[in-house]
């Protein structure tokens, strides 16, 4: 499983980027579900003035292997933040849908 990040307004670096790619592959590697395609997009929004005017936003998608797709999105000041606030969302959102763990 490798992310695919996609800044469809180029509005990142690529030092951001690669947070992001490496951040949601170590926070997911040890799904159980399995994800088999993961990809995370950043994009701005508008905000209050204590972020500037812009908040960040990043939204995760992946598919298990039993074709079922999760989603989650967050809204954070900075990059970084929102990028981690996802993939924990994600980490629950897998937990709560692990199978082993249902019952």
């Amino acid at each position: 499983m490798r992310p695919t990040v996609h800044d469809p307004c180029c509005q990142f670096d690529r030092q951001t980027r690669a947070y992001a790619e490496y951040r949601v592959f170590f926070g997911l590697t040890t799904a159980s579900a399995g994800p088999t395609t993961v990809s995370v997009t950043l994009g701005r929004e508008p905000g209050d003035a204590a972020s500037g005017g812009q908040n960040t936003v990043c939204a995760i998608q992946l598919t298990t292997l039993n074709g079922e797709i999760l989603e989650v999105r967050a809204t954070e000041h900075h990059p970084y933040p929102a990028i981690d606030r996802a993939t924990e969302l994600m980490q629950a959102k897998l937990q709560d849908h692990d199978p082993d763990r249902r019952m």
